[in-house]
């Protein structure tokens, strides 16, 4: 089962990319993640890298960068943003089989992934396989939606004008 949004992950990626830039507007989550956590000296997977945005900003602050996205299209913008890094890598697939080897990466980065996840078998197989790559000591950090939250509450005053 195809939902209608994720049409746009392959179909309409230009639309994607305009929207990753709002989806933290400001990098208030960003800023948040790097008052807490340091990347340097880091191997870092991102799942769900989309077109590239926290790519292009983690990648030079990490050792080694690996962008995971299931969209080839929106794999291809995020090569691109991160052409001038030699630390990069991406990898066009699902993260229900991650490419990399058991105990391979320091922090595993997700931004809005869970929750475009199809069911609830394919969050599972994923989370194994984070856990997985992840090596010992290592970091897990996941955002998503709180719907009380300032995304859901921009989204919410943004759609109503589209319904006005």
């Amino acid at each position: 089962m195809v939902r209608e949004w994720q049409k746009t992950y392959e179909k309409e990626v230009e639309i994607y990319d305009t929207f990753a830039k709002y989806e933290d507007e400001g990098n208030k989550l960003l800023n948040k993640l790097l008052e807490k956590f340091s990347f340097q000296h880091k191997i870092v997977l991102e799942v769900g890298c989309g077109s590239g945005k926290y790519s292009e900003l983690l990648a030079p602050k990490s050792k080694k960068y690996f962008g995971l996205e299931i969209s080839k299209p929106l794999i291809e913008i995020a090569k691109q943003k991160c052409n001038k890094f030699n630390n990069v890598k991406f990898f066009n697939c699902s993260a229900e089989k991650i490419p990399l080897d058991d105990n391979s990466v320091d922090v595993v980065f997700a931004s809005w992934v869970l929750t475009a996840m199809i069911s609830n078998e394919v969050k599972r197989k994923s989370i194994k396989e984070l856990l997985r790559v992840l090596k010992d000591g290592g970091d897990i950090w996941l955002f998503e939606n709180y719907w009380k939250g300032e995304f859901m509450n921009l989204w919410r005053k943004r759609n109503m004008k589209f319904e006005d």
